[in-house]
């Protein structure tokens, strides 16, 4: 929170209101998504729910603290430099745990300034970036191999498990990592 308030130039001093009887629908989805991540061993890794946190953080001061904030929001891209050595860095640990805090040191900005940054670069969040990819190599691996084991190609291709390889794969490619695979077999 402390970098957020840095970043955004927010008041150092804030409290938030108590409004009973009222439900933020915004929060009520974050604590789904808060709930599924937790039960599902953190699927989405340090990068989903970091930028999870900082999406969520940022709400409760817009809509919750004590004073009206309307936070400044980055505009513009990374720089075309920033941008390539981000998108090679990635690549490089596709298979690796990564971090938002991570790539945002890599590009030498705060974590709130890089999320913004690479989304209206690549128009995908850094999460779904790394995800789509992860996925592109699953489907090379898979159209490779000649009998594909699907568990092996998903922690080739930097999934935690079977599982965590399906809902992704399914989720991109509108087919799970099997149906896909049944396509290239004679």
């Amino acid at each position: 929170m402390n970098d957020l308030f840095r970043d955004t130039k927010a008041p150092e001093k804030i409290s938030f209101q108590q409004q009973r009887g009222q439900t933020d629908p915004v929060i009520a989805r974050f604590a789904v998504r808060f709930k599924a991540e937790l039960e599902s061993g953190s699927y989405g890794g340090a990068l989903y729910s970091e930028s999870m946190g900082l999406a969520f953080a940022l709400h409760l001061l817009e809509q919750h603290g004590d004073r009206f904030l309307k936070l400044p929001r980055p505009c513009g891209k990374l720089s075309a430099l920033q941008l390539r050595q981000m998108i090679e860095y990635i690549h490089e640990r596709l298979t690796h745990e990564v971090s938002l805090v991570e790539l945002a040191a890599q590009a030498n900005l705060s974590a709130y300034h890089f999320a913004r940054l690479f989304k209206h670069s690549v128009g995908l969040s850094p999460h779904q970036y790394l995800l789509q990819n992860r996925v592109e190599r699953a489907k090379k691996l898979i159209v490779i191999s000649a009998k594909p084991s699907l568990t092996a190609i998903g922690l080739q291709a930097g999934f935690y498990d079977q599982a965590h390889f399906t809902k992704a794969f399914k989720q991109v490619v509108g087919l799970s990592p099997k149906a896909f695979a049944k396509q290239f077999v004679n």
